[in-house]
């Protein structure tokens, strides 16, 4: 059950502002909410999700939102938790339409390039990538670069581009696999030609 707090410790959160001490008002403020929501918003986010990882991102992302809020001087606002809410829905309905947006190609491009970096430094995994993706030819960098980062469609990118869908996927799958192999021949030890 969600808790908040009393009408005097409102009032003494408004007397703390109008006395200058907005910081620690907006802690105050912060800290109840997050106490009484951050459980209940993992379990919406969840509910969205079927995550759990995933729910926690949001979850963190959400609070972090709630905290910018709170520096922009919102603070006067009473609904936070109706305010919470929408965010994490929103978050949440924003990562299910990029999810459908990429195809089972793109994800498992992600997932391959990852095995194959997985012992090396994950960090530098995405610069990798994108230094890859740039030493592809034009006719391949550009479809890949639109749907599998600008999140078009196959028959969108391929308007953009001046041609088909299918030759759209044709290209992405060529790319993806050219990019992989790329990072698999740069990870393997080089041995002397002897």
């Amino acid at each position: 059950m969600t808790t908040h707090r009393s009408g005097d410790a409102v009032i003494e959160i408004i007397r703390e502002i109008s006395e200058g001490s907005v910081v620690k008002a907006r802690l105050c403020i912060f800290d109840d909410v997050f106490r009484t929501e951050y459980v209940p918003t993992i379990q919406l986010a969840y509910r969205y999700l079927q995550n759990s990882h995933s729910a926690n991102d949001i979850a963190q992302e959400v609070f972090l939102k709630f905290w910018i809020h709170l520096e922009g001087g919102r603070i006067g606002h009473k609904n936070y938790v109706g305010w919470l809410r929408t965010v994490t829905a929103n978050l949440c309905r924003d990562q299910i339409d990029w999810l459908k947006h990429r195809t089972h190609a793109q994800i498992e491009m992600v997932r391959e390039s990852t095995k194959v970096c997985r012992s090396e430094n994950a960090e530098n995994l995405c610069q990798d990538v994108m230094e890859f993706t740039k030493l592809l030819p034009e006719q391949l960098q550009r479809p890949l670069l639109l749907t599998a980062v600008d999140g078009f469609n196959s028959r969108d990118a391929g308007k953009k581009v001046g041609i088909s869908p299918a030759a759209i996927r044709k290209r992405c799958e060529l790319a993806r696999k050219t990019v992989i192999m790329m990072i698999r021949d740069e990870s393997e030890p080089v041995t002397n030609p002897s």
